[in-house]
C-alpha cells in the first residue's frame, strides 16, 4: 500500500474517531456498566442488569436514569450515593438487596421507582445529614425508606410508599429536625411509619391499610420539637396514629377512622 493510501486512512480513521467523541459529547456522558463509579454529573443511556453492586455516585455529582432502569440479581445495592451532594433521579431501580443506599450529606433521591429490593428500597447510613427524599414510588421493598441513627435535617416529602414487607418508613434515634410531609404510606405490612426519639415534624401525610398501627411516634426526651398535624390514618390493623409518649405537640387536624384498635388516636387529637 502506497505512503499516500495510509495517509489517507489514517485520516480517515482519525476523522471517524472525532466524529464518534463528539456524537457521545451531543449524547451526554457514556454508557457506562455495571460496578462503575460516577465521579460527575451523568445520565444513564441504557438499561443495566447487575449481578451484585450497580452504581456509585460520589458527590458532588448527579446521575440521571432518564427513565432507565437498574435491575439487580437479589444481591447487592442498586445505587450508593457517597460524598457530599449526590443524587439519583428518573428511574428505576429494583430487585437488590438495598435499592438505593444514603452514604453521603446533602444527597437527593428524587422521582424514583424503587421495587422489590429484599432489605430496604431507601436506606441510610448513620451521621449522613441534610438529605432529601421525594417524589418517589416505593413499593414492595423490606422496608420502605430505612434510617439507621443521627440523621439529622432530613426531608422525606411526597412519596408512594406501599406494599412494603415490613414497616413503610422507619427513623430511630436521632433522626432529629426530620420533615415527613404529604407521603402516602399504605398497604404496608407492618406499621405505616415508625418514629422514635427522633425529633420530627410529621405532617398531611396518609398512613392507611398498613398491618399495625399507622403512625406510630415516641420519644425519651425533646418533646417539644416535635409536631404532628393534619395526618390521615385509615383501616389500619393497630391504632390510627399512636403516640406512645404523651406531651408530644399535637399539630391539629389529624383524623383516623376504621382502624382496629380503639382509640383511634392515642395521646393525640383526632
Amino acid at each position: 500500500m502506497s505512503m499516500r493510501a495510509l495517509f489517507a486512512g489514517g485520516c480517515a480513521l482519525l476523522l471517524a474517531g472525532t466524529a464518534a467523541a463528539s456524537a457521545q459529547a451531543r449524547n451526554g456522558a457514556p454508557a457506562v456498566a455495571c460496578g462503575a463509579t460516577m465521579t460527575g454529573d451523568t445520565t444513564l443511556t441504557v438499561n443495566l442488569t447487575c449481578a451484585g453492586n450497580g452504581l456509585v455516585v460520589m458527590g458532588p455529582a448527579v446521575l440521571d436514569l432518564a427513565g432507565h432502569r437498574i435491575k439487580g440479581d437479589g444481591t447487592g445495592t442498586g445505587i450508593e450515593l457517597r460524598g457530599e451532594g449526590s443524587a439519583a433521579r428518573g428511574g428505576a431501580v429494583n430487585g437488590f438487596a438495598t435499592g438505593v443506599l444514603v452514604n453521603g450529606a446533602q444527597s437527593r433521591v428524587e422521582e424514583m421507582k424503587i421495587r422489590d429490593n429484599a432489605d430496604a428500597g431507601i436506606q441510610f447510613v448513620s451521621h449522613r445529614n441534610v438529605s432529601v427524599v421525594s417524589g418517589n414510588h416505593i413499593h414492595g421493598n423490606g422496608f420502605g425508606i430505612y434510617f439507621s441513627n443521627d440523621n439529622r435535617d432530613v426531608q422525606v416529602l411526597d412519596n408512594d410508599v406501599t406494599h412494603n414487607t415490613k414497616t413503610g418508613i422507619t427513623a430511630s434515634h436521632g433522626v432529629d429536625r426530620s420533615l415527613f410531609k404529604g407521603n402516602r404510606v399504605n398497604e404496608n405490612a407492618l406499621s405505616g411509619m415508625a418514629i422514635s426519639d427522633s425529633t420530627a415534624t410529621i405532617l398531611d401525610n396518609q398512613f392507611n391499610r398498613n398491618g399495625g398501627d399507622g403512625l406510630v411516634a415516641s420519644e425519651l426526651s425533646l418533646l417539644e420539637f416535635w409536631l404532628i398535624g393534619g395526618n390521615d390514618a385509615n383501616r389500619n390493623g393497630g391504632h390510627g396514629i399512636n403516640v406512645l409518649t404523651p406531651g408530644i405537640p399535637d399539630g391539629g387536624g389529624n383524623r383516623a377512622r376504621g382502624n382496629a384498635l380503639e382509640p383511634q388516636c392515642v395521646n393525640i387529637a383526632c
